[in-house]
């Protein structure tokens, strides 16, 4: 694809922007695609960043309140380029005026709108949440609003980086949104780079000795960012315990956070730390990042903390609030110092090598730039394929919501379905009849269950039409009866707020289409029997060790229900004599997930499986665990094959240790051929895409099983 992005906010001069579209002209490239970026500036020239990559400068205004900056006057050159360029994919990174100017470019190609900006958050909540009602802002600044339904109409998609800018953007009346949450560089920052010394080191620059508290913060001095709110906070809970602060950046307001630090000796500025190795050595080495913008659609400096194992305290709204939910942060009342200094202390009095672990542990799940564009690449590849009717300006006015899509339904031998696998921490969608051939895909976090629902129906919105049937797996427990009245929802589930939450019966609902429901192990099985490791097993199990341990029977390719729906997990096992770890389990201790997910192993090694040496003695354990379990569902299910997918699964070498000591455990009893073979147990050959295919799957089996009755 030739993707032209119109670029208002592209500067040489640096800034967010110009990073995420410096990366994509490395990205875009290296996909098969190219990447051509329209930016305003001093003179007209282009200058060639590689193969396929080059950015257009058209000579335009300096923008009066920052020179640095220039903006998009020239409707007719614009347009006169991008007739020149004829690109397949149109691009805008602004919500003002250069986006409106590419909307009303009168060329075919689809064009989406990325959200880079939020300017309600960074200037007016930020200055008016103190004095009025947000609902009272909104119905004053309703010519914004109305600006955006406007360009709603004349773009294809708008595509956000959070869940809450998705959510307020919908309650404001868009209606085509996909959520595409940015990432971190691959390979910089993690939790291994921590030193102790350089802690140490820190702390006494803030004056406070190795046992006190010490929190980083990270960014540009801006305004929006409310460095003096944060130094206020520190502060005052300074006053109850030892905290020091680290401030790393600078800018304009400079002057004034120095003005704000100047009566606290633990409360230290420093210089921006240019070198990314060396930033990554300084976030891992901290104990918390205290954070107080709001006002962030993505907050790369939450991912990148994540990354490092850092726990996050963070504004209960905006970009650092989605990554503080998904990793298990503190969230305080955005812009209130009372409310952080309270949060920072209710982390320090928290167990300190607990919450470690788990920072550690939520490491592993961050999301990188690199996956952010394949996914985007990926939606684009689905707007060219079948892009939605835009309504007139016009008519939005009039009704302030409503378009009209296309019926994307291919000419294919199977349904096109809609699958969504909800997991604990992250929500995979697609539409698609196969998982080789997804139409649309979008990944979101998990949070509250309204949001959540709220994020997953807007997507499956922009492709009202497409899909015959929805498929869920979820994570759970959940009711599977159709009989009972609480079919489809998730039950007692131990993760906060989503206890007895509805999940199937509102989409069905919103889409008057047929939904299947079931576990999202169950869902994984599904995907393995149909396009995977577990093709032709006539008895198929196949178990998932992440956060939780879960496991899926199908027989002829049916799940296994029952009472309720089978919680492996939840096995007890004989301990040896030697080991003595007493579990992470909140109801068994030490089940089978108390002493294999990936808490449990965290717990036990410090690390995760797969940077644990093979001949540490404390794997072994957890080797032989699991082992045993194999062996106790070998002799109680008889399955003809066992995948084990999840991340703690791709520890190397796993398979094939865990297999020996099924072997040893089931003694020779049970006299299979199979049992010896390396086929066995296996990882599963779909990958990170079983659940997904798995959702497909349950939807298009819904489908047939209703067929053959009718």
């Amino acid at each position: 694809m030739r993707i032209v992005d119109v670029a208002a906010f592209y500067t040489p001069h640096g800034g967010g922007v110009k990073t995420y579209i410096d990366r994509k002209m490395v990205a875009g490239p290296l996909a098969g695609h190219e990447i051509i970026t329209i930016a305003p500036g001093t003179s007209n020239r282009v200058e060639e960043r590689g193969p396929n990559a080059r950015i257009i400068y058209l000579k335009e205004p300096a923008f009066p309140l920052d020179r640095k900056y220039h903006y998009f006057r020239d409707k007719r050159a614009l347009h006169k380029t991008l007739d020149a360029l004829q690109p397949d994919i149109i691009e805008a990174s602004s919500p003002w005026r250069s986006a409106r100017l590419a909307g009303e470019w009168p060329g075919s190609a689809p064009r989406a709108l990325i959200m880079h900006a939020d300017p309600m958050s960074a200037w007016v909540y930020r200055y008016l949440d103190p004095i009025v009602s947000r609902s009272t802002i909104d119905r004053s600044f309703d010519f914004f609003w109305e600006h955006l339904r406007q360009l709603d109409a004349m773009f294809d998609g708008t595509v956000t980086t959070g869940e809450d800018q998705t959510n307020r953007l919908i309650a404001g009346g868009l209606e085509k949104l996909v959520t595409n949450p940015m990432g971190v560089q691959p390979g910089v920052f993690s939790p291994t780079l921590r030193d102790e010394g350089l802690r140490a080191r820190m702390l006494e620059r803030c004056d406070l000795p190795p046992e006190a508290t010490l929190l980083l913060g990270a960014g540009r001095h801006g305004p929006e960012k409310r460095w003096p709110m944060v130094i206020e906070a520190v502060t005052a809970a300074g006053v109850n315990a030892p905290v020091g602060l680290i401030i790393a950046g600078d800018g304009r307001e400079r002057q004034r956070i120095a003005r704000a630090a100047s009566d606290n000796p633990h409360v230290q500025l420093i210089a921006p730390v240019t070198d990314r190795h060396e930033f990554a050595r300084l976030m891992a080495s901290c104990d918390a990042l205290a954070h107080g913008c709001e006002a962030e659609v993505f907050c790369t400096v939450g991912g990148e903390a994540r990354a490092s194992g850092l726990p996050l305290i963070m504004p209960d709204r905006g970009g650092g609030a989605d990554h503080a939910k998904l990793a298990e942060g503190w969230l305080y009342e955005s812009g209130d110092p009372s409310s952080m200094a309270q949060v920072i202390l209710d982390f320090i009095a928290a167990p300190r090598a607990h919450i470690r672990q788990r920072a550690v542990f939520h490491s592993q799940h961050v999301r990188t730039i690199d996956e952010h564009f394949a996914d985007l690449f990926a939606y684009y590849e689905t707007l060219r394929a079948a892009p939605p009717i835009r309504a007139s300006v016009a008519a939005v006015s009039a009704k302030g919501r409503g378009i009209a899509i296309k019926d994307r339904v291919p000419k294919d031998r199977m349904p096109v379905v809609a699958a969504v696998e909800l997991g604990g921490t992250k929500i995979n969608i697609a539409i698609g009849a196969h998982p080789d051939q997804l139409i649309a895909q979008a990944t979101i976090p998990t949070t509250t269950p309204d949001a959540t629902l709220n994020a997953v129906q807007a997507f499956l919105n922009l492709h009202r039409g497409a899909f015959s049937a929805i498929g869920i797996a979820s994570f759970g427990p959940v009711a599977l009866d159709p009989a009972r009245s609480d079919w489809g929802n998730i039950t007692h589930t131990t993760k906060p707020g989503w206890s007895d939450t509805s999940i199937a019966t509102p989409l069905a609902k919103a889409f008057g289409v047929p939904v299947a429901f079931d576990t999202d192990v169950n869902g994984a099985a599904m995907g393995e029997y149909r396009w995977g490791a577990l093709q032709g097993m006539p008895v198929a199990l196949y178990l998932t060790i992440g956060t939780g341990v879960g496991g899926g029977l199908l027989i002829d390719g049916k799940p296994l229900h029952g009472l309720v729906h089978p919680e492996i997990g939840h096995i007890r096992l004989k301990r040896r004599v030697d080991d003595d770890f007493p579990g992470t389990c909140p109801f068994h201790g030490d089940c089978l997930e108390g002493l294999v997910a990936g808490p449990a192993v965290l717990a036990r090694l410090g690390t995760t499986l797969s940077d644990s040496a093979r001949d540490d003695p404390r794997r072994s354990y957890i080797i032989d665990d699991l082992g045993q379990a194999l062996a106790n569902l070998v002799v109680t299910l008889s399955p003809h094959r066992i995948v084990i997918g999840g991340g703690v699964a791709k520890a190397p070498a796993f398979h094939a240790d865990v297999a020996v000591r099924m072997r040893h455990w089931i003694g020779g009893y049970v006299r299979a051929a199979a049992l010896d073979s390396d086929t066995f147990v296996v990882p599963p050959a779909l990958g990170d895409r079983a659940g997904i295919a798995g959702g497909i799957a349950l939807a298009q089996d819904m489908l047939e099983r209703q067929r053959v009755t009718k």
